[in-house]
């Protein structure tokens, strides 16, 4: 059904973003043994992120603004779409 589609598809570009968001938020305020990462490497390489552009307040409040449209694309979708459900909270609320 292309309805399903498109909402898949929403949800899809919603939580690709929405993770976005989140790396950058962690790659401020996370550390580099949680994120298996070098933290601050986006700032040492002064790359422009969601955080700089946002905050991290603020970025964090875009993330959850996009979990929630996310969600609200799978609101017709039922039990069988939970597992997307609980990807997207996961998504958004991942420490590393």
């Amino acid at each position: 059904d292309g309805q399903i589609v498109r909402r898949l598809d929403r949800f899809a570009k919603c939580m690709g973003l929405a993770f976005q968001i989140r790396d950058d938020v962690l790659d401020v305020s996370g550390s580099s043994e949680t994120l298996g990462k070098t933290q601050g490497k986006d700032a040492a390489q002064e790359k422009t992120t969601y955080a700089t552009l946002l905050g991290l307040t603020g970025a964090q409040r875009k993330a959850d603004s996009l979990r929630q449209e996310a969600l609200s694309a799978l609101s017709d979708l039922g039990p069988d779409a939970d597992p997307l459900r609980q990807l997207a909270d996961y998504i958004v609320d991942r420490i590393s």
